[in-house]
């Protein structure tokens, strides 16, 4: 039976990635993913984004990124902070990044002008440590489905425009946008909160549940929209969940995040599974499914040379005591 239920669970997946599209048109998104690391240098006024944390306007930046050997300067775009906990507590806040449409067209490009970028929170090893590790974590979860977020590993110089030579080095990502993960997987956004647990496709929210249980993460929530997007393809299928934010997760680790106490737990490193309940059917095709993709994702981690060896393998041990355990805690 549980051969069976894990070919019927493979099939699932398989079709799901049939269902995946792509824009016709290459984005600036898909220029920067041929880089497996981008060099970015970013100015703009810092000092008037970082005097008010809840400044909600954009201001006018330069994006500078380095395409094979040459330099693309990016000069009409604007940025502003986003965000929530990190926008609070990091010494730089999460931006969002938008790029003039018009420059996008000039260069062939489609019409996806907005990115999230992840900033570095504090000027520290471990604040680098916790960005890559958050980045191995969106990277880990493309692996298991096309219902997922892009992300691209950037190396970013920030350059003060009152002060040039005032600059700071550091990791961070970009993260696509909605629009464009709408455009790739054929889907629509749908913004609703209580949304009934039939109203979704259960083996896909439970794939959503599982991964966030194996990382560790539980600063998630389907019923209030935390940190997911609902999706409803446009063939008229269930709806669909897509996870973001990863930071707060036992594999990530940040120094900065808390537990969630509200469920009893005392540290990040602890897991609490918040998928819907399914029968012991369902959880052993879960659980089959990520046993059969175990090695792929250790090869993501494995093959991360922006992470060193000892780090690599902390995560690597975390998610062992995942894959140690022989059911999922319900």
């Amino acid at each position: 039976m549980k051969s069976i239920t894990l070919i019927i669970y493979s099939l699932l997946f398989i079709n799901l990635s049939a269902y995946a599209v792509q824009p016709d048109q290459q984005s600036l998104f898909d220029v920067f993913q041929e880089q497996d690391l981008l060099e970015v240098t970013l100015k703009t006024d810092f000092d008037l984004i970082l005097a008010d944390k809840r400044n909600e306007e954009y201001q006018p930046a330069t994006f500078i990124y380095l395409n094979a050997a040459d330099e693309e300067v990016l000069e009409n775009i604007k940025i502003k902070q986003r965000g929530k906990y990190r926008r609070r507590v990091c010494d730089m806040p999460p931006l969002k990044l938008n790029f003039d449409k018009s420059d996008l067209a000039d260069k062939g490009l489609a019409k996806f002008d907005k990115m999230k970028l992840v900033t570095y929170c504090m000027d520290s090893p471990s604040s680098k440590e916790a960005i890559v590790k958050e980045y191995l974590a969106y990277q880990m979860y493309q692996e298991l489905t096309p219902y997922s977020y892009r992300t691209q590993l950037v190396k970013i110089t920030y350059i003060d425009t009152d002060n040039p030579r005032r600059k700071t080095r550091h990791f961070g990502f970009l993260i696509e946008s909605t629009s464009e993960l709408e455009a790739r997987i054929d889907a629509e956004e749908v913004e609703a909160f209580n949304l009934q647990a039939n109203e979704f496709n259960l083996k896909q929210e439970a794939l959503v549940a599982n991964f966030q249980y194996m990382i560790g993460n539980a600063d998630w929530d389907r019923v209030t929209m935390r940190n997911v997007k609902i999706l409803k393809p446009t063939n008229g299928g269930k709806l669909l969940l897509v996870p973001y934010d990863f930071d707060f997760s036992g594999m990530v680790d940040a120094n900065y995040a808390i537990p969630n106490t509200t469920l009893g737990l005392d540290s990040v490193q602890q897991r609490a599974y918040l998928g819907t309940r399914q029968d012991k059917k369902a959880l052993i095709a879960i659980e089959s499914y990520f046993v059969r993709k175990r090695d792929q994702l250790y090869e993501v981690i494995e093959n991360c040379r922006y992470l060193n060896r000892v780090d690599r393998q902390e995560v690597i041990n975390y998610l062992d005591t995942y894959y140690d355990a022989s059911t999922i805690a319900r």
